[in-house]
């Protein structure tokens, strides 16, 4: 990869990874990356802007060039382009919880990243594997910090997540 596609990979992953790890501290474990979104409205209100929504659409946005330059001459390569356009699809929606539209929108973004992110593992990247790894890592993780029996749920959703962000993250920088 290029110097730039990497730093801004570095810096999404940056800005990911602590954005995670203080939404943990704060408002402790959650069922989603998402349901985050409204602690942080709560705490933080700023004048028409949620700082879950622009820290997730800042990461998007600095993984575009990475993803996409790693999909040079591959057919596929648009799943590059797609996968953070679903998160900050998924971003805009803050208030999915309590507006049934704004539900059905981040639905469709987070599942539609998720998805585009696991075809772009597979058919350009080819590192599927990495995805088991840190599935396998992550059920780990879920057990030793007991958030499974708080809420079993929780191990599926925030977890998996995960799961995808740090696969992505993985493959574009260590792979």
């Amino acid at each position: 990869m290029t110097p730039f596609a990497t730093a801004t990979c570095f810096a999404s992953f940056v800005i990911f990874v602590g954005f995670v790890i203080l939404g943990v501290k704060k408002f402790g474990w959650r069922k989603s990356y998402s349901d985050y979104a409204a602690k942080w409205n709560e705490s933080y209100p700023v004048h028409n802007v949620n700082v879950w929504s622009l820290v997730t659409v800042i990461v998007a946005l600095l993984l575009f060039p990475s993803m996409i330059e790693r999909g040079q001459g591959n057919a596929w390569q648009f799943l590059g382009f797609f996968a953070p356009i679903y998160l900050a699809i998924a971003a805009f929606t803050p208030k999915y919880q309590t507006d049934k539209v704004q539900k059905r929108v981040h639905v469709f973004g987070a599942i539609g990243c998720a998805l585009i992110s696991l075809l772009w593992l597979i058919l350009i990247c080819k590192t599927w594997w990495v995805v088991l790894i840190f599935a396998f890592l992550a059920w780990c993780a879920s057990y030793s910090i007991n958030v499974h029996k708080e809420n079993p749920e929780y191990g599926v959703i925030f977890w998996g997540e995960m799961v995808m962000f740090l696969s992505v993250y993985t493959t574009l920088l260590i792979l």
